[in-house]
Formats: structure tokens, sequence, C-alpha cells
């Protein structure tokens, strides 16, 4: 009797030895399994950004450009929904060194186009666009030399803007009813002038009111005038 009670003994102990090594295993399993993916991202709503854009600056790692925007359908021109930060991160030290609040009506679009002459492409961030097709920039000047991005006050009111590289002039054209063509620079001091010569041309009537004409006078006397100066 003694003995069948070791044996019994024994046989207990055995499988309780064998239920728990099969219980670490599982654990084990369970363990290395990966957890089912979370999309984390955030729900997009008008608190949050909904366009992000990253660009590097000045051939520089060390200084990116960020634009968010947070509202893409915001109509009004007197509201801010867009932010542009410019950074310098060095050493593991981040430095704000732009920070600006924008309206971007279409949500922060960008493009670079060179519009001081200095054969850098300079960045020009959407503003408003209106009711007809006169699409409007704010204008930041790139400067290589010293790692700066300037602000071109006033710009952001050219409508169509295009730049004339031989000249040195940037031609603005209003399209209405009557389109209205004037001409502006940037001077040396990153300010933006009239240069005065502006012309109306009826939209129907390019040929009869001599479009041509009246663009190249404009331009000769501009650069007639700047070679005075």
């Amino acid at each position: 009797m003694r003995c069948l009670k070791l044996i019994c003994s024994s046989s207990l102990i055995i499988l309780l030895l064998v239920f728990y090594s099969c219980k670490q295993k599982t654990k084990a399993k369970i363990s290395k399994t990966p957890s089912k993916h979370v999309d984390a991202r955030p729900v997009v709503d008008t608190s949050k950004a909904i366009y992000y854009g990253s660009f590097r600056l000045f051939d520089d790692t060390s200084y990116k450009l960020k634009i968010e925007a947070f509202n893409r359908e915001e109509s009004d021109e007197t509201k801010p929904d867009a932010i542009l930060t410019l950074k310098q991160t060095q050493n593991g030290k981040t430095l704000i060194l732009t920070k600006d609040s924008l309206v971007s009506q279409n949500g922060g679009y960008v493009k670079f186009a060179d519009f001081n002459n200095d054969g850098v492409k300079d960045l020009l961030v959407f503003y408003f666009d209106g009711a007809r097709a006169n699409p409007r920039f704010h204008l930041y000047l790139i400067n290589n030399k010293l790692h700066r991005l300037i602000r071109v006050k006033g710009f952001e009111e050219l409508t169509n803007a295009e730049f004339d590289s031989k000249n040195n002039i940037i031609t603005s054209l209003g399209l209405s009813g009557t389109d209205y063509y004037s001409f502006y620079r940037i001077t040396n001091e990153n300010k933006l002038i009239n240069l005065g010569h502006s012309f109306e041309v009826r939209e129907a009537h390019y040929d009869e009111d001599g479009y041509d004409s009246k663009y190249d006078k404009a331009i000769k006397a501009i650069v007639k005038e700047n070679r005075l100066k």
C-alpha cells in the first residue's frame, strides 16, 4: 500500500511538471506572436493639420522648411489657415528661424521660381485665387549665402505674376472683363516696387487695343528709365 501511494505521488508530481512546462511554452508562443497592426493616423478635422510639406533648404540638411495647412475649404482671405516654419537642427538642438501664419486657400501648395534675378529659385506659397483665374502667392526670397528666408511684403497682391529675367521685371496680369497689366521689381533691399506704365486691354479686343505695342512700349520705357538712374 505504501509503495502504491509513493507511485501515485510520483505520478502526480510528473503530471504537474508536464502541465507547468506546457503552460510556459504556451506563454512563450503567445509573447512572440506579433500584435495586430493598429492604424494610429489621426482623424482629419479642422483643428489638425490636413496637409504637410517638408523641404530641405540652402542645400544643407540641417535646415528644414515645414508647411502645415489646417482647412483647405477656408475661403476667407483674412483668416490664416497655414503655418510656415523654418528650423535648423545642429548637435541635437533645434532653432526656429522663421514661423509665419498664412492664408493658403488650397492647403499649402508651393512652387519654386526666381523673382529677384539672383539665379536662385525662391519659394512661393499659394495664397488665394478668387472668382477668376487670378492666383496669388506669398513670396519668400531664398538667400543661400546667409541661409535666410525673406518674405516680400505686398507680393501676395500680384495676380498671375511672371518674371522677365532679361529685363528684371515682374509682370502682373489681372484677368477680368478688362485685363490689367502692371510691372514691378524687387530691390536690393528686398522691397517690391511698382515700376509704373500699367495698361488695360479689353479681353475680347487684344488686337484692336494694341496689346503688343502697349506691352513693348511699357517694357522699353521701364528699361530706359532704369538705365538713366
